[in-house]
């Protein structure tokens, strides 16, 4: 297992379409830069990435938060996912013929791989737009209740307080 970014590694992101060590090796992972575009991805929509990172992994002074916990667990999803998604539109990167001198076996006979790349940028997205939504909660706009608004303290017309 190599890690291709704190994040991921190349055998979660293998593990995630399917794939064995064999079918695609590390190097072939590791050489189509996906550890670059994963960050300049991150860094283009989650520039605080990084310190999200020290403090889940613990190397920030304190525990990380239940928080803090989640959100790191949503960031490693979301590198799986987006390079699983990056690698999956690579379709020549997948064998499709896989042998050993004797036998063979045709991995994406029925397999349309177009349906897989969309299928890993849809959740990719979905997974960015979770993370996305932890970091940056809605803010709720009070209502005043009608008991407050219809009980005034003073009566101008009787000149009495109530």
């Amino acid at each position: 297992m190599t890690d291709l970014t704190e994040y991921t590694s190349t055998t979660r992101i293998r593990n995630s379409l399917g794939l064995t060590d064999n079918e695609v090796p590390d190097s072939m992972i590791t050489d189509q830069s996906l550890d670059t575009a994963l960050l300049v991805d991150l860094d283009s929509w989650y520039p605080l990435h990084e310190t999200l990172w020290e403090s889940y992994r613990h190397r920030s002074p304190s525990d990380p938060t239940a928080e803090e916990k989640q959100k790191g667990r949503m960031l490693q999803l979301y590198a799986t996912q987006f390079c699983a998604a990056y690698l999956s539109s690579m379709w020549l990167a997948m064998p499709q013929t896989i042998g050993d001198g004797k036998s063979t076996m045709s991995r994406f006979a029925r397999l349309d791989l177009a349906a897989l790349a969309v299928n890993m940028n849809k959740r990719a997205a979905t997974t960015k737009a979770r993370l996305t939504e932890l970091e940056t909660p809605t803010i709720g706009v009070a209502t005043p209740t009608l008991a407050a608004i219809a009980s005034p303290s003073f009566d101008p017309v009787t000149g009495q307080v109530s």
